[in-house]
């Protein structure tokens, strides 16, 4: 191993060349604050270091990101045959990300969290469990809010002022509920970095979660602008801000929002966020505004995304497209493949409840929904996104109220 740099965390690096070492680095930054130009600078690396294997794990993890797994599958291969040449950590590094993208997350999490006991500032690996869609996230359990931020609290001395580890500690506060520091965490964050995506959409959140809607969109429009329609969190802070519209009664403001920003064919975002940004939102207009929405565009857009078994995070609102979609058949066929998941038995609810509603069987949708309200963070997502659920509990209470007996 020719060891010649190290990354911005002062871990070795196993690369002779300066130049794929400044481009690893930056990259990686690029990456950590869902700011474009990432895979442009891994790809930059690997052209100037063929063989530097974390540069080709940084790629595979762009690439996993944004849903290109055969191509990420296919950059990580390629990690792995250099791994011989590369030292433990960067090693157990490439590993913990093929558990990750091998959809091994139970195994992914576990190693994880023994190689930040040795290696606490790795912090592209530590990235991996953290985030509404990270291992913790995704991991079926009911208490990942507090477990995600149990982690940050033992890790955040080894990271005292760091741009990104802040702006994940603001958010992992702010989805527990302690919504204090959450803020306060979270506005450190964006005045170490500002162009960091991380930070804003956690500062989104906060606001979300307070209750401070204007505040929110005030923050929204004065910063968002310094921030490319192709990075991967823009379409996902205005889908905040369609909420905050639709709350406002603004219905031509939500459906431009839509339209303009997030409907799949304008749509740069990952494909997780496309179709849950797009069937939660499409969803709640019908809720507040009853017929009328367009559904079509989104539901094939799924169809073909997502031709086969999804995480199931993606199954809940495939069937939300499904069901509002009129697409009975598509729904049931997806409710019938779908097999044990983490969440256990509320993810089978959920879907059903979506089929339930869309057929105006709202006591269905009562008896489905009621009984597994202490289950729905096992959902996954932040408490924004699953807050889709409650609200059609409510609007199934209040059809079924308003129905003639």
């Amino acid at each position: 191993m020719n060891v010649m740099d190290v990354d911005r965390y002062g871990l070795a690096l196993a690369t002779s060349s300066p130049k794929a070492a400044d481009a690893y680095r930056a990259g990686v930054d690029l990456l950590l604050s869902a700011w474009p130009g990432a895979e442009a600078r891994f790809r930059e690396a690997i052209a100037h270091d063929p063989g530097f294997a974390l540069a080709h794990a940084g790629l595979a993890r762009h690439l996993q990101s944004y849903g290109r797994i055969p191509e990420a599958k296919e950059a990580l291969a390629r990690a792995k045959h250099f791994m011989p040449g590369i030292s433990k950590r960067e090693q157990a590094h490439i590993g913990m990300l093929w558990l990750a993208i091998d959809g091994q997350a139970v195994r992914a999490l576990e190693a994880l969290l023994a190689h930040l006991e040795a290696h606490p500032r790795d912090a592209l690996a530590f990235s991996l469990a953290l985030g509404a869609f990270g291992l913790y996230g995704f991991s079926g359990r009911a208490d990942h809010d507090a477990a995600r931020l149990a982690l940050c609290r033992r890790m955040a001395r080894h990271y005292g002022e760091d741009w990104w580890f802040l702006a994940h500690f603001g958010w992992s506060h702010t989805e527990a509920g302690v919504l204090d520091s959450g803020r306060r965490v979270t506005e450190r964050a964006l005045a170490l970095r500002r162009e960091n995506a991380h930070a804003a959409h956690a500062y989104v959140h906060y606001f979300a979660e307070a209750g401070a809607g204007r505040d929110g969109e005030r923050f929204v429009e004065n910063w968002l602008p310094g921030y490319e329609p192709a990075g991967a969190l823009y379409a996902h802070i205005r889908w905040h801000q369609a909420l905050w519209r639709l709350e406002e009664g603004d219905a031509e403001a939500v459906a431009a929002i839509y339209q303009k920003v997030l409907r799949p064919s304008v749509n740069a975002s990952p494909p997780i966020n496309v179709i849950s940004d797009g069937a939660s939102l499409l969803w709640r207009m019908a809720l507040e505004n009853g017929a009328g929405v367009d559904w079509r565009e989104l539901h094939e857009y799924g169809r073909n995304r997502f031709p086969g078994p999804a995480g199931h995070f993606i199954e809940w609102h495939l069937a939300m497209a499904a069901a509002g979609a009129g697409d009975e058949e598509a729904a049931n066929r997806r409710l019938a493949a779908l097999g044990e998941m983490p969440p256990g038995p509320v993810l089978r609810h959920a879907c059903k409840a979506f089929r339930a509603f869309a057929a105006g069987d709202h006591g269905q949708v009562i008896a489905l929904l009621e009984p597994m309200t202490r289950e729905l963070a096992r959902l996954g997502g932040s408490g924004a996104q699953r807050r889709v659920l409650v609200e059609t509990l409510e609007a199934a209470r209040a059809r079924a109220r308003a129905e003639p007996r």
